[in-house]
């Protein structure tokens, strides 16, 4: 057995007198009830087996408390407290910041019953994750992180305003009964009758409901804890920018590369790995138009990996194409190429790293019958197949001008049953070429970008297409036909042509293989049946530029949205568009539930982890933290990992009299956003 203290530590002003302290051990089908003690002063301490239970938490139901008064009883309001910690934890606060961070981070598997016991259970690789997430917000101990006080994160974005704004509604929950009834009266009717703990669990599955409502609960009142959303802008900000959020939901933005030489820049996709690492493609060489020679690894809190950034193995211009096998032990990137024709690859190529940051492939990649390569897959018999991007022409927004290298046919191909320990064998190449619709003739411009895998093994291919009529937009159906054995083949299936080009990006399906593609040009997305036979439907509210599509565990679909909602030019003075950047959120496949997370600033210039403004040094400031999006991916416990592909400014898109420095900047972590995808 190990003697805990734990302290309770409220806001300013009030003390705790009385309550119940419950304890629990943590495992993966239920938590273990450790017993009740009664509290009758702030700090306590009890004795719990640290050999039985890796994670614990407690439970701290709020009886009685003074404001500077004298005792005062919370009068059948139920006000519960929330702390998780270790085993080798000694030390444990509890207290509204606490409780906040726990609620969010733990979300995802936590829940309270009718008879207000509160459950966490989850297995200890899954608490890892959640618990060094809580950790970027404040410890077990009650230190608050450096990491939400900071930049990325500070002032340069609301997450450290609406951390303090949640506790600080908290705060006055214990100490103001009319902002308790009126905070769980606005959540659901069992919300009303369970209590503080149960409203802000409902906050983080529905944290579109009643946003404003609830902001102007203690809008008005003295915030406690600082800064937070009411204050966070000056008064001339506040002329352009609501303090009210969005929506409520806790967000991390991380900017950190692991060098400070090598800075992210353009991550476009992300793959995670056996250790719960993310890897990121890195497009571009920050403050510049050039391909970048790294990936960039985070560890699954969103610090850098020990050997981040990892160099070598072809890596160049790393755009959409990034998969990991099915153990999670070695990642596979697609180089894609960008910039002035000297750091573009005349031949893209396939780059495989181990999970612990070793590359395997040689310093050009694995070049077997590939051009440009964009997306990249595994499929269920570990099968990669590859997009390969035919035409020299480089993607919008650049300039049109054409690399002098020779064009390549538009393909899909595939590398049967490949580990990525050497290049495959000739025998393990298999292409398939798209014709144009007028000769039926292989053509550079189908511009494949993006492969998804369905439940049965059939591979959707989304073709960008060209402006050429004669390689319009299309999606294709293809499996891999081994009647043969000696000759194994990929079969055409089925197509579906667009009228013209759309720039097709991100292509997915769902749990029922219904086939979902970005539509970048028409600004929304296509959902087709996987027959790809009847009409697709057109989904477009609250979409801007869709790029990226991702689908979590209950097929809440996920889009990265590379334009803003309602783009409006620059101030003056400066480059960003006003507009929206944003994750739409489309829930049970009904475009009417599209709503829209985004990422306010916090009234201070957005910086690249080198301290300097995103578009360099003298430079008008950016206060977009989250901007153009190309990508999401769902961890394993929840957590929504949106990247930051491109800056704001219209004017760096499409050339400005200064130096181009197109790169976005970041990830940035939606913590809990979504249902856990285990297969992470």
């Amino acid at each position: 057995m190990k003697t805990f203290h734990f302290h309770t530590r409220l806001g300013s002003g009030l003390t705790l007198v009385a309550g119940t302290a419950s304890f629990y051990g943590v495992t993966e089908e239920k938590p273990v009830d450790l017993g009740s003690q009664p509290v009758d002063s702030a700090d306590f301490a009890t004795d719990l087996d640290s050999d039985a239970y890796n994670y614990f938490y407690t439970v701290l139901r709020i009886e009685s408390y003074d404001a500077g008064s004298g005792r005062a009883p919370v009068d059948g309001r139920n006000i519960m407290l929330l702390s998780v910690f270790k085993s080798e934890d000694k030390n444990v606060c509890i207290g509204e910041r606490e409780t906040i961070a726990n609620t969010f981070c733990f979300s995802r598997f936590a829940s309270i019953d009718s008879q207000l016991v509160v459950s966490i259970a989850a297995s200890d690789r899954d608490m890892g994750i959640m618990y060094g997430m809580r950790d970027n917000f404040i410890s077990a101990r009650g230190t608050l992180s450096e990491v939400i006080r900071r930049a990325p994160n500070g002032r340069e974005t609301n997450s450290y305003s609406m951390f303090n704004y949640l506790s600080n509604l908290l705060y006055y929950c214990v100490s103001d009964p009319e902002t308790y009834n009126g905070f769980t009266g606005l959540s659901t009717s069992e919300a009303a009758s369970s209590g503080t703990f149960q409203s802000f669990l409902h906050m983080t599955s529905h944290p579109w409901n009643k946003v404003q409502d609830i902001y102007d609960l203690i809008s008005d009142k003295t915030q406690i804890y600082t800064p937070s959303l009411p204050d966070m802008y000056t008064a001339k900000q506040r002329q352009i920018w609501n303090p009210a959020p969005n929506q409520w939901t806790l967000t991390v933005k991380v900017n950190d590369s692991g060098a400070q030489n090598f800075l992210i820049a353009g991550p476009g996709y992300i793959a995670f790995d056996k250790n719960d690492r993310a890897w990121l493609t890195n497009n571009v060489t920050q403050g510049s138009p050039n391909s970048a020679s790294n990936c960039v690894v985070l560890n699954a809190d969103g610090s850098p990996a020990p050997f981040s950034p990892v160099f070598g193995g072809g890596l160049l211009g790393g755009g959409f194409g990034v998969t990991a096998n099915a153990a999670g032990s070695r990642i596979f990137f697609g180089n894609f190429g960008w910039g002035p024709k000297q750091y573009n690859p005349e031949t893209g190529s396939i780059s495989v790293i181990s999970c612990d940051g070793a590359t395997l492939s040689p310093s050009n990649g694995y070049t077997q019958a590939t051009s440009r390569v964009q997306g990249l897959i595994f499929d269920g018999q570990g099968n990669l197949w590859i997009t390969s991007w035919g035409t020299q022409n480089p993607m919008a927004p650049v300039p049109n001008t054409i690399y002098d290298f020779p064009d390549k046919n538009s393909a899909i191909v595939v590398y049967l049953n490949y580990d990525g320990k050497k290049a495959p064998k000739p025998e393990q190449v298999l292409t398939y070429e798209f014709r144009t619709r007028r000769d039926k003739k292989p053509s550079p411009f189908h511009c494949p970008f993006d492969v998804a895998i369905d439940s049965q093994g059939h591979a959707f291919v989304a073709n960008a297409g060209a402006t050429e009529d004669d390689t319009p937009s299309s999606v294709y159906k293809l499996r891999l036909n081994f009647d043969n054995p000696d000759k194994p083949y990929i079969e055409c299936m089925a197509s579906w042509t667009a009228s013209g080009y759309e720039g097709f990006r991100q292509i997915n399906v769902n749990s029922k293989d219904e086939v979902f593609v970005a539509s970048f040009v028409k600004k929304s997305v296509l959902k087709f049946d996987n027959d790809l036979t009847d009409p697709p439907r057109c989904v477009n509210h609250n979409i801007g530029g869709p790029w990226g599509i991702t689908f979590d565990k209950d097929d809440t679909m996920y889009v990265a949205n590379f334009f803003p909602i309602g783009d409006e030019p620059p101030a003056e003075g400066e480059l960003d568009a006003r507009g929206v950047y944003c994750v739409t959120v489309i829930q049970d496949d009904d475009p009417k539930t599209a709503k829209i997370m985004t990422l306010p600033t916090g009234g201070a210039p957005v910086t690249l982890a080198n301290g300097f403004g995103v578009y360099g040094s003298g430079m008008p400031p950016s206060y977009q933290p989250l901007t153009r999006l190309t990508g999401t991916g769902v961890d394993r416990v929840g957590n929504l990992w949106a990247l930051n592909n491109w800056k704001p400014s219209a004017m760096v898109d499409f050339g400005h009299p200064f130096e181009p420095n197109p790169a976005g900047d970041g990830v940035v972590i939606f913590i809990g956003a979504a249902r856990p995808n285990p297969r992470a």
